[in-house]
């Protein structure tokens, strides 16, 4: 279940809900009241996951499903063909998940 597999990412979804709320608030303070809505977290965290069980199928396996959610899926088809490394905060991203799953299995 893709929940199971990102649950360790829990608290980093939670710090990016809080920055994304922060940042459109922000933003629709001097957008006016009228011209956006901010994300609602829990919808936000049930769109991650959703969108990465798709990844999870497109790419049949965790790490390339990480690659791609962090730097894109045309990053993690360059990767996945030899034609890029991993770099970076893709490659920092995906070695603390990887690492994080490890150590709740």
């Amino acid at each position: 279940m893709a929940v199971s597999a990102t649950g360790c990412c829990l608290r980093e979804a939670v710090i990016s809900a809080k920055l994304i709320l922060w940042t459109g608030a922000a933003f629709a303070a001097l957008a006016g009241p009228d011209t956006i809505k901010l994300p609602v977290p829990a919808q936000n965290i049930e769109g991650g996951v959703r969108y990465f069980s798709e990844l999870l199928k497109m790419f049949g396996g965790v790490e390339l499903a990480l690659v791609a959610y962090n730097g894109g899926p045309g990053f993690a088809q360059r990767y996945a063909r030899g034609e890029t490394a991993l770099y970076g905060e893709t490659r920092d991203y995906v070695r603390r998940v990887l690492s994080r799953l490890q150590t709740t299995r």
